[in-house]
This record gives C-alpha cells, structure tokens and sequence, in this order.
C-alpha cells in the first residue's frame, strides 16, 4: 500500500474518534470563554427576568439597527477613543470581472480522488498535520474538501486550482484555503491563501483574528476572494443575533506567496489618523418603580471629517437570549427580540447621540449587572470594530 492510501478502516475510526469526543472537546483560551457564554445564555432561567431596550434617536438624523457581541472592555464605565481616517486599500489592477462560481460537489475539479500535499494547520498543527493526503470522494480522515474555483493566478493562461479545505476534529470545522496547479494526473501545492489564525486581540479588545472561512470566490485574473470570521462567527450563541463580523478578502499571487489586495486588512479599526471620537457611559439605574427598575446608557459621536459612505459608522447592542429578554428596535430597522443595531444615516461632521433605555425587572443593581456581564456595546466602522464596551460586571 503506497504512502499516498489511506485504509477505510482509519476513516471509520476517525468517524467514531469525532462522535465520541466532539461533545467532550472545547476550545482553548478566549474561545472557551464563548462556549461557556453560550452554554450559560442556554441554560439560564434566573436572574434579569425582563428587560428592554429603546433606542431613543437624538440630535443628529436617523439611524438604523444592528446586532452585538460579547467580550472586551471590562469596564462597564466612560469609554473613549478616537478613531482615524481609512487609508487607501489596494485595488487589484485587473479590470473586475464577474465571479467564478465554486464547485461544491462532484469529482471537485479533479480534487475529489487526488493525492495533495497539504500544510498543517496554523492554529492545531497536531490535530491538522501537513503531508500528503489521499482523498476519496472529497474526504480524508478528519479533512474534507468543500469548494473549489478554477482561476489562472500567475497569468500563464492556464487556469488553476484554489480550495476551501476544512479539518474537523470538534464542534467548528478550521478552514484553510490553499492553491494548486496541475501537472499531468497530478497536482502540485503552490501555497495557502488563508487559513485560521492564532488568536490576537487588537488595542479596543477586539479580537482580530481569523477565527472560520466560510466561502471561496473567483475574482478575476490572479484574484481569490475570501470570506472570513472573528471569533463570534464561530463561538457566539445565533440566537443573539448577527453578532460576529464577517469580511470578504481578496488576494493575488505575487510569484512568492499570497498577499491581500483589497478588502478590510483586520477586524479591528485602528488606522492612524483623527476622523472622529466616541464616547461610551455606563449603565445609569433609576429607582425601582411598580416592580421595574429603568437604566439608561449613552453612545455620543463626534464626527470630525466626512467619513466614507462604505464605511458607514455603526451601534450594536446584544442582551442574552433568555426568556423575557427584550430588546425594542425603536427608530432602527433591524433586530429580535434580545438585540438591535443602529447606523448613522449621516456621515459629514457634527456630534451625534444615541440613547438605550432599558427595563430590568426590580432586582438589585448588583444582581442586574452580573446577569449583563457577558453583553456589549460595539461601535463598528464598516465591517470592522471600533470600541467594545461591556455592559455588565
């Protein structure tokens, strides 16, 4: 038996490996932070029974609504920052050009059945080793092949091969985009495009790392599209809305290796440069009042130069899913029940005011802030994070 095959007795073992562990598996560090938020928003009954919130539009125009996330700042207080102007993004030279749809099923442009020499994975080396790999119908072992797109990336004329591979061992399956080329019946690794990135945090305590890859495109000669996901695409209840942030990257080959072209370089906004400030207070709790106690939190921008219209600034807000958890849209227009998001209509310069008003039920203060103490406020510039601040303690 050559190196290349793999016995289907090893693939069954894997199969039963996963279905007997993956319950028991958790990720590490930060990411097991949000598995535990998101087992806890599932499991709790007591606490805030009720609470609203109201988005209460002043001085400045209208707004829209969007979703929040958790982690970052701990301290639920006065949050400053001040943000700077975007710098240019490189643009690919090519003229634009429709995209390449991605095969996801069938013999996958060859790759299906192929031997490929693949590189370990960034993140869990030893779970992901690299080496060759034999594939059948798209599978070995704990990888599998999910998409593929056909583009000639050094502009040889001849198309080649870039494709989503994902390694699954646990609950998320890790992404790793990598680049091939035929030659005969054979195909040779050029490199990897993009893959999941160890975790990092940027200055705002955003985390700025690839944490899911979750679709591959064609962007034209040389170009890959890649569509990419912070920590909360991958570790964040769904039920507490759009809270994660994905980007779509582009990247070109350059005779060495792949580098990015356009799209957003990070997760975290933090261009040099003074475009405009925000300004985060905490919580402020009024007296209970016929078994309700109100609070309100205020979000102050001050925009000091146009901003960008692709770049429009928004607020998110996001409380636990649990029963009676109530969010009120308000003047916004997207949101549930338990989060809602507002965008600033206006972009030129002038201070703007975002008041929430919430309704807790009449419990202790301390009582209240500890069931918050996984919500947030996050002000996002475009598809990336400006301030997170912390609702609760």
């Amino acid at each position: 038996m050559s190196e290349y095959d793999r016995e289907d007795v090893l693939v069954s073992a894997f199969d039963a490996y996963r279905a007997e562990t993956d319950p028991l598996i958790r990720p590490e560090g930060t990411a097991a932070a949000f598995s535990t938020v998101r087992h806890r928003r599932r499991v709790r009954t007591a606490g805030v029974a009720a609470c609203a919130v109201l988005a209460v539009l002043v001085s400045g125009g209208a707004y829209a609504t969007l979703a929040a996330a958790p982690l970052g700042d701990p301290n639920p207080g006065i949050t400053l920052a001040t943000a700077p102007p975007p710098s240019a993004r490189p643009s690919p030279s090519a003229p634009p050009v429709s995209p390449s749809p991605a095969v996801t099923g069938g013999d996958l442009l060859g790759l299906a059945d192929a031997a490929l020499d693949l590189h370990a994975l960034a993140v869990v080396p030893e779970a992901c080793p690299g080496g060759w790999t034999r594939f059948r119908d798209g599978r070995a072992a704990v990888r599998y092949i999910d998409s593929v797109v056909s583009t000639d990336l050094d502009d040889d004329g001849t198309p080649e091969l870039v494709a989503l591979i994902y390694c699954r061992f646990g609950e998320i399956p890790l992404g790793q985009v990598v680049a091939f080329r035929r030659d005969g019946d054979q195909f040779v690794t050029i490199g990897v495009v993009a893959q999941i990135e160890p975790h990092t945090v940027g200055s705002e305590g955003t985390p700025d790392a690839v944490e899911r890859i979750r679709r591959i495109t064609a962007a034209g000669p040389g170009l890959v599209r890649v569509e990419v996901g912070n920590i909360e695409t991958a570790y964040s209840d769904p039920s507490d809305g759009p809270v994660g942030i994905w980007q779509w990257r582009v990247y070109r080959w350059n005779g060495e290796g792949f580098t990015q072209v356009a799209g957003s370089p990070s997760f975290a906004f933090e261009e040099v440069g003074n475009r405009f400030s925000t300004t985060v207070s905490g919580l402020r709790f009024g007296p209970a009042v016929g078994g309700r106690r109100p609070a309100t939190l205020t979000v102050t921008v001050d925009v000091l130069a146009d901003l960008a219209p692709d770049r429009p600034v928004s607020v998110l807000v996001s409380l636990p899913a649990a029963s009676g958890f109530k969010v009120e849209r308000g003047g916004c227009v997207a949101g549930a029940q338990n989060w809602v998001l507002c965008r600033f209509a206006e972009l030129s310069p002038g201070l703007r005011t975002l008041t929430f008003e919430f309704d807790f039920p009449a419990d202790p203060v301390e009582q209240i802030m500890r069931a918050l103490r996984f919500s947030h406020l996050h002000v996002r510039v475009g598809d990336q994070e400006f301030v997170r601040a912390k609702l609760g303690t």
